[in-house]
């Protein structure tokens, strides 16, 4: 349960009920477990964001770590010595907030546990410190613009050269005037001294951005241009321990396959040393890969595909030495089946929910695969998530 220890005594709500399961919340501990400490968060008790800070270190270490064993065991592997990396608490590099009135003045907010109640934020413990600093002026200045109501959401993404910050406007906010937009985004861009700044409607679409310089990431050796809204690794420790780790799995391959490439996090550094072709449903973020590898002159080619409906078929897999894919939370299950029934003789998979990693491991394992390495990183830090990666051979 969220929120509990090994141990404890305590006085629940149940919230719902199936045949197989039951989720409840806390009401009240009664007796503590011998485990568990003070968190160290103001927020922690209202706040839905984390779920584990009551966790005694050496207790929480070994519960991350059987998420991995377990996954591995319901794939059907024998489970392997392997490594996991323990990331700092204050290194989240992106979030998205919601506003909250409170007594005449807007706060930051997250939402508390499995609910759309707002708990008003100070700090955030998990956010990289040029994220932290800034959030009390930012709210200041959220909260004197003269459409903060139609505010929807706040997001912050720090990139290598600076900070993007993104307001997303409601389904049913009437967006103000180009020139208000504009004017308001530049004082804000200034006051926070922000690489870029936006507001988009409730589709995403940027509807007014102010930029002060390029926001760019660093991949390999190569420095990009980020998209609007692009999606980042959730540290850039972990970002550098998966590129690691697939370069590793796919050293001495001829052409490599980067299914779900987003923003070429592994494309590109891959393409150093060998021909790469990647794919994504996120037409900008392909565009701007396929920009970065002509401006670069890489062996790198991009396409945009849904790999949901659209998978690379066994067929289509032909010629390739190695796939690396990386899907979202949702898993690739069409997309390993296919896998499974090609020629394909090396998969580097990456999945930050270990439920559908299992479900899709075990595909593989089922075609011959078996497991030559695994990687674990808790990049979720205080959470009951983290990111699995694993080289598959046959």
């Amino acid at each position: 349960m969220p929120k509990s220890v090994t141990g404890d005594l305590l006085r629940v709500r149940i919230n719902h009920e199936t045949s197989d399961a039951i989720r409840a919340e806390i009401i009240d501990i009664i007796e503590a477990g011998a485990n568990r400490i003070s968190a160290p968060c103001p927020h922690f008790s209202a706040c839905g964001g984390c779920t584990m800070q009551q966790m005694e270190d050496s207790q929480y270490r070994r519960f991350k770590t059987r998420i991995v064993s377990n996954s591995l065991k319901q794939a059907g592997f024998e489970i392997p010595e392997f490594n996991t990396h323990f990331l700092l608490p204050a290194s989240r590099r992106r979030t998205e907030f919601k506003l909250l009135k409170e007594n005449g003045k807007w706060s930051l907010a997250y939402l508390g546990n499995r609910s759309h109640v707002k708990v008003a934020i100070s700090n955030c413990l998990i956010l990289a410190p040029q994220l932290q600093k800034i959030l009390p002026l930012l709210q200041d200045l959220l909260g004197a613009l003269p459409f903060v109501r139609d505010i929807e959401s706040v997001s912050l993404t720090s990139a290598d050269s600076g900070i993007e910050l993104i307001l997303s406007l409601s389904r049913t906010a009437k967006p103000p005037a180009q020139n208000i937009m504009e004017s308001e985004l530049k004082h804000i861009a200034d006051a926070l001294k922000l690489t870029r700044i936006s507001i988009a409607d409730s589709r995403a679409v940027p509807l007014a951005t102010i930029e002060n310089s390029y926001l760019a990431m660093r991949l390999g050796a190569i420095e990009i241009n980020l998209p609007h809204d692009a999606f980042l690794q959730a540290t850039s420790e972990g970002q550098r321990l998966l590129t690691e780790f697939a370069l590793a799995g796919t050293a001495g391959k001829k052409r490599i396959l980067d299914l779900f490439c987003g923003i070429g996090t592994y494309s590109i550094a891959l393409a150093e040393n060998t021909t790469v072709h990647a794919a994504d449903d996120h037409l900008i973020m392909v565009s701007n890969l396929r920009h970065a590898a002509r401006s670069n002159n890489m062996r790198l080619t991009a396409e945009k595909r849904n790999l949901f409906t659209k998978p690379f078929s066994a067929d289509e897999l032909k010629g390739y030495d190695a796939v690396v894919i990386n899907p979202p939370r949702s898993g690739a299950k069409a997309q390993c089946e296919q896998l499974a029934a090609s020629d394909i003789k090396s998969v580097i998979m990456v999945s930050c929910n270990p439920a559908t990693f299992a479900r899709d491991a075990r595909i593989l394992k089922n075609a011959g695969f078996t497991l030559k390495d695994t990687l674990a990183i808790d990049q979720f830090v205080w959470s009951p998530h983290l990111e699995i990666a694993a080289s598959f051979v046959r």
